[in-house]
């Protein structure tokens, strides 16, 4: 969001662009300081969203409304549809496996489909995002454009170029996300410790299940090769220095983290997960995709599949294997310039406030 909002510093010349954030919370990414802030603070209830957002639309009368995330698209369809304003909403991930099957999980998924076929347009970061808003929510093909993530290349390899906070010595292979169930890292550190690779192994991350990690990790005879640094501020001089990156999810929307990684030259393996990484990969569906594939840019291996990922960081042996990879990793980012991202969404934007 907020690289789309830097990039659109042209389009100040026909919109007027403010920002709502729903929850009072340490800022980690910023907006650029020409864009307004309103700053809620909801604490992360569906039901203080839905009336502040309202609140919001009714003081200031947008042209057009943009949400990102799924609790702010239900709020904004609710408080939007409700005072007549056009609104495109942007879905980021795979609801119907990161919402789980219980009672709540059935819950938000209702609400969802009540909600999500009201908006005016819907953005999907993936072909299998837009997939599964059809299949599990009802929303009609026509409603949906596929859109990538912007990926600011440059900056990320200015950011990669800094001093890393973290010294790891020797050679490491590198993972980055939250220490959640369905990152799987458990998955990592398992084909990690049955794999050749002889370096380190470092999780960029923090989250509910730093326990269960580290009782793998001293079960494995793995404490003196795997770490668990945390959160950290700036990961891109630890990812510009890894041998390998390795995506372990069962579920994702649009990994970023895997295709940063790629634009610092690092080659890439990652589980054939819903959604994302085959498109990324191998520039195909998911379904298309069987068993341990080498594909255009990258490695993809099947979901917890502990011995395919352990053949695949194997692969990766060699200084001059990992070069090419590399390279080839490098030149499929070009493909998700921030321009080109820009642009599809402002014409997204301008077609549903025009049909106001």
């Amino acid at each position: 969001m907020c690289t789309l909002l830097a990039a659109s510093e042209a389009e100040r010349a026909e919109y007027e662009i403010e920002l709502v954030l729903l929850d009072d919370e340490p800022p980690v990414y910023s907006p650029p300081p020409w864009v307004r802030v309103h700053q809620l603070d909801c604490r992360s209830s569906l039901p203080r969203s839905v009336f502040a957002l309202r609140e919001v639309f009714a003081r200031t009368r947008p042209d057009v409304i943009l949400s990102f995330l799924t609790r702010a698209n239900i709020a904004a369809v609710a408080g939007a549809k409700s005072l007549g304003i056009p609104c495109v909403i942007s879905e980021r991930i795979q609801n119907s496996a990161h919402l789980g099957a219980g009672l709540s999980a059935q819950i938000a998924k209702q609400i969802i489909r009540l909600a999500y076929p009201r908006a005016d347009h819907i953005i999907a970061v993936s072909s299998g995002v837009s997939k599964d808003l059809e299949t599990a929510f009802g929303v009609a093909k026509r409603q949906i454009t596929v859109i990538d993530n912007p990926v600011d290349a440059e900056a990320i390899e200015n950011a990669g170029r800094a001093p890393s906070s973290l010294a790891i010595a020797g050679p490491y292979i590198i993972g980055v996300g939250r220490l959640t169930s369905v990152k799987n890292f458990a998955l990592l550190i398992r084909a990690f410790h049955d794999s050749a690779y002889r370096g380190r192994l470092v999780i960029i991350g923090e989250g509910p299940e730093r326990p269960q990690l580290e009782h793998l990790i001293r079960e494995l005879g793995l404490a003196e090769r795997v770490f668990l640094p945390g959160h950290v501020d700036n990961p891109f001089p630890l990812v510009r220095g890894a041998d390998i990156f390795v995506s372990s999810s069962n579920a994702e929307g649009f990994p970023n983290a895997l295709v940063e990684a790629m634009a610092l030259r690092v080659p890439v393996i990652a589980t054939n997960c819903p959604a994302g990484p085959a498109e990324i990969l191998a520039e195909t569906e998911r379904e298309a995709v069987h068993g341990l594939t080498e594909g255009r840019s990258g490695i993809l291996t099947p979901l917890n599949d502990a011995d395919a990922l352990t053949r695949a960081i194997d692969m990766l042996h060699s200084t001059e294997v990992r070069a090419s990879w590399a390279e080839k990793a490098q030149q499929r980012v070009r493909d998700f310039s921030v321009r080109r991202a820009k642009d599809r969404y402002w014409a997204v934007l301008k077609g549903a406030a025009a049909r106001r």
